[in-house]
């Protein structure tokens, strides 16, 4: 039986647009005791993990409610963690990963999966693609696929995505100056056109399974993306589209990924995974009229249920 359910989330979360929000609303409609807890409030004492976290009373309109103090409470002790913090994947992030390990909790997504899945790694991507921080091989891939998109590895949210070509003015210094910025190799992919004219798709993936879907476009811009503008529509998805998404799906589940975005240009071009903090609960609700965080918790209860009996 679910008692306690934990939420590792960011500070400055926004409670009319995070779907993490519908995912704890949710969970207290279903009776559970929540509780939040921020970077900062998870350490290790002896071997164990504690966590200082807030409980939840309530959802208001724009606010969450707590109690008034906190609890210092062992990860043992909660049945289900989500892990929903945002990027950037920096040392800090990597570093709580470490630490929120327990055979005794299960973990959407776990802990030890998201470090081993980086989301702009995959050995899925159809797009020419490369990642480096070596000037000259950038350089060599830029010339041999002309326009390209230019992304770090461990930001979201279309953060500092920047498109390039051979003809860009002082293009090695632009290069120098992502690169010193990031000091991490980056993303390069070739520009697929169809981005600008007919927007990507996101899809959520749920234990191996599609749960949701809808295209968004930004009015002409490179980057599709709902935290920078992005509008979205309904779409229907061709056999193509479903066949890689269900590939895709398999292959995060198999690596102990339940929950999940991918985003897709045309048919079967993926350019994108998201394991941390995947959006579009939001979005599928309104376009379709479902309540996909009911599907999704009736999901997480029947994975739970297959985590206590194993």
């Amino acid at each position: 039986m679910i008692r306690r359910v934990l939420f590792f989330i960011d500070r400055n979360i926004d409670v009319k647009t995070d779907n993490t929000v519908l995912l704890l609303k949710e969970s207290l409609i279903r009776g559970y005791s929540n509780y939040v807890v921020e970077c900062g409030g998870i350490y290790v004492k002896n071997n164990i993990t504690y966590t200082i976290s807030k409980k939840v009373i309530s959802v208001n309109y724009d606010s969450i409610v707590f109690e008034s103090y906190h609890n210092t409470i062992t990860l043992d002790e909660y049945d289900i963690v989500f892990i929903r913090k945002d990027p950037p994947f920096d040392s800090r992030y990597i570093t709580y990963l470490y630490l929120l390990r327990s055979i005794n909790t299960m973990f959407i997504n776990d802990p030890i999966s998201i470090l081993n899945s980086p989301e702009k790694i995959f050995p899925f991507y159809s797009t020419p693609t490369i990642i480096s921080e070596r000037i000259d091989v950038i350089v060599d891939f830029i010339r041999e696929n002309q326009d390209v998109i230019v992304k770090p590895l461990y930001s979201f949210g279309g953060d500092s995505i920047i498109f390039l070509n051979e003809d860009y003015p002082s293009l090695k210094s632009i290069l120098k100056i992502f690169n010193e910025r990031y000091n991490s190799p980056f993303l390069i992919q070739k520009y697929d056109p169809l981005s600008r004219i007919e927007g990507d798709i996101r899809v959520l993936l749920l234990d191996g399974e599609i749960l949701g879907f809808f295209k968004r476009d930004k009015a002409g811009d490179i980057i599709n993306n709902i935290h920078v503008g992005g509008r979205c529509y309904r779409v229907n998805l061709s056999e193509k589209t479903i066949m890689l998404c269900k590939k895709v799906s398999l292959f995060l589940k198999e690596q102990g990924i339940n929950f999940a975005g991918i985003d897709i240009i045309g048919d079967d071009n993926l350019i994108e995974i998201n394991v941390t903090s995947p959006m579009g609960l939001y979005q599928i609700n309104d376009l379709y009229g479902i309540s996909s965080e009911k599907i999704s918790w009736d999901c997480f209860e029947k994975l739970y249920a297959k985590f206590r009996d194993s």
